[in-house]
């Protein structure tokens, strides 16, 4: 897997760093200004402008450098759980509690794709996926082979499937809400949700 967070001159990790605990505490990424993100990080405002070119710049690479590391983490479950139902399950609550932990984050996707797109999550997306393909594919080859060794899904689907599965089960994680009425009023715990989302991918990949 390619160059990670971890790879970074550690005032690029300090400033993106600093970006991740403002949003996490509560701040929307359209609110937060370049001068709080240098306080946060105990640094220089122009300090920032010698490793990005603006705000928007740091939340691309902040997005990417975490999924990257949400990645080699899910990888990691891939490894180390025996069946296929054991590895959906524990991926499906690990994506879980990224989504919990960062509410004001995919708030925030949700009313940028509302007002104009202004920070392009949907060509940091597709940057990420270009970039990393290999090691998604691997993951996600992993998983279905778990399940066609077990019996449980015939054979290797069509890519189309396979990404149709994914993006639904995930989208699925992402925007349902615990405990909070859905879009047709249904009530789910965390768990049902999660037992949901892997019943779902399931269906679609089989």
């Amino acid at each position: 897997m390619q160059a990670s967070y971890n790879d970074m001159p550690p005032k690029k990790q300090l400033i993106i760093g600093a970006l991740h605990d403002l949003i996490a505490a509560g701040s929307s990424p359209e609110s937060v200004t370049v001068s709080e993100i240098a306080s946060k990080a105990g640094i220089g405002k122009g300090t920032i402008y010698e490793y990005f070119s603006c705000k928007e710049e740091i939340f691309r690479e902040g997005v990417i450098a975490t999924s990257v590391y949400h990645l080699k983490n899910m990888s990691g479950i891939l490894e180390s759980c025996e069946g296929y139902r054991e590895t959906l399950a524990k991926m499906a609550e690990y994506i879980l509690k990224i989504v919990n932990k960062n509410k004001v984050f995919f708030e925030f996707i949700l009313k940028d794709f509302d007002s104009g797109n202004k920070y392009r999550f949907c060509e940091i997306r597709r940057d990420f996926i270009s970039t990393y393909k290999d090691d998604i594919s691997k993951l996600v080859n992993g998983l279905i082979q778990k399940g066609i060794d077990e019996g449980i899904i015939s054979s290797m689907p069509e890519r189309s499937k396979i990404e149709f599965a994914s993006f639904s089960a995930l989208s699925y994680l992402i925007y349902s809400r615990p405990d909070e009425p859905g879009l047709f009023g249904s009530v789910y715990s965390e768990d049902e949700i999660k037992n949901l989302s892997c019943e779902m991918y399931t269906k679609i990949i089989c």
